[in-house]
C-alpha cells in the first residue's frame, strides 16, 4: 500500500518514529494530513513542540507535503497543568534530524526546516508560505497553549487547520480560543477528536473539515467536562501524595 493510501486509511504503522501519542490519536492526525493533503496538495506543515519527530515523520515521507516547519525551543523540562514537571533528555534538535534521517532514509529532512525558539520569535516571512496543518503539542499549561495559538495564527494562511494534542490537559485553552475566535469574527469550527486531539478549521476549511470530522469528533461540551473533571481527581491525587 502506498503512502498516500495508509494516510487514508489511517494505518497508524506510519509513526515507525516514537511519539507520545495513543492509537486514536494517530487516526486523528492521519485524519488531519488526509484532510489537507487531498485539497491543499503541496502543504506545508507546521510544528511546535517536535521533540523526536514522531509526528512530523508521516508528513515527511508523504511527497505531498512540500515543506515541514518545526519550532521547538527545547526544554530541558517544561510545566503542565497536572502540576508536574516533565523532563525532556537529551532535547535538541540534532537528535531529532538523526532520528528522522535514519527512519526516511539519507536526505529526506531537506523538507524540515527547524527554528530552536518560541512560537512568537518566528516571523511569518520565515515560516513560508502555504502552511495549512499546524500541531501544537508543546507546553502543556493553558496560557503557554493560547500564547502558542496566537503566534501560530500569524503564520498559517486563510484556509487552514490548527490542531492541538492532549487537548483534554489544555481544555480551558481551547475553550478560550474558541473565544477568541468568535471575537474577531474569524470563521471557524472546532472539533474533538479521539483520543485527546482537537482540531480548529479556519476559514474555507470549514466545509471539507466538517465534512471528514464531524461523524467521528466528540461532543464539545461532553467532552469539556469530562476533561476538567479527569484534571481534578489528577490534581488532587497529586496534592495528597506531597501533602
Amino acid at each position: 500500500m502506498d503512502i498516500e493510501s495508509r494516510v487514508a486509511t489511517g494505518d497508524v504503522s506510519m509513526f515507525v518514529v516514537e511519539s507520545q501519542t495513543s492509537p486514536n490519536d494517530r487516526r486523528s492526525l492521519l485524519r488531519l494530513q488526509n484532510l489537507v493533503a487531498t485539497g491543499w496538495p503541496g502543504y506545508a506543515y507546521l510544528e511546535v513542540g517536535s521533540h523526536v519527530g514522531g509526528s512530523i515523520f508521516p508528513h515527511l515521507v508523504d511527497r505531498r507535503c512540500g515543506r515541514i516547519v518545526s519550532i521547538d525551543p527545547r526544554p530541558a523540562a517544561q510545566p503542565d497543568e497536572r502540576g508536574v514537571l516533565f523532563p525532556y533528555n537529551d532535547n535538541s534538535a540534532e537528535r531529532m534530524l538523526r532520528i528522522l534521517e535514519r527512519a526516511a532514509g539519507a536526505g529526506s529532512t531537506a523538507k524540515l526546516e527547524v527554528f530552536t525558539t518560541t512560537t512568537a520569535s518566528v516571523r511569518p516571512t520565515e515560516a513560508g508560505s502555504g502552511v495549512r496543518l499546524a500541531l501544537i503539542d508543546a507546553e502543556h499549561t493553558n496560557r503557554a497553549a493560547f500564547a502558542d495559538f496566537a503566534s501560530v495564527l500569524r503564520l498559517v494562511e486563510e484556509e487552514a487547520v490548527i490542531a492541538f494534542h492532549d487537548a483534554n490537559i489544555l481544555i480551558d485553552a481551547l475553550w478560550n480560543i474558541t473565544t477568541f475566535l468568535r471575537f474577531i469574527n474569524r470563521r471557524h469550527a472546532a472539533f474533538f477528536l479521539p483520543d485527546t486531539v482537537c482540531a480548529v478549521a479556519l476559514g474555507r476549511m470549514v466545509e471539507p473539515a466538517t465534512r471528514s470530522l464531524q461523524g467521528v469528533c466528540f461532543d464539545p461540551e461532553a467532552f469539556y467536562q469530562k476533561s476538567k473533571a479527569w484534571l481534578r481527581t489528577v490534581q488532587r491525587d497529586l496534592a495528597s501524595r506531597t501533602a
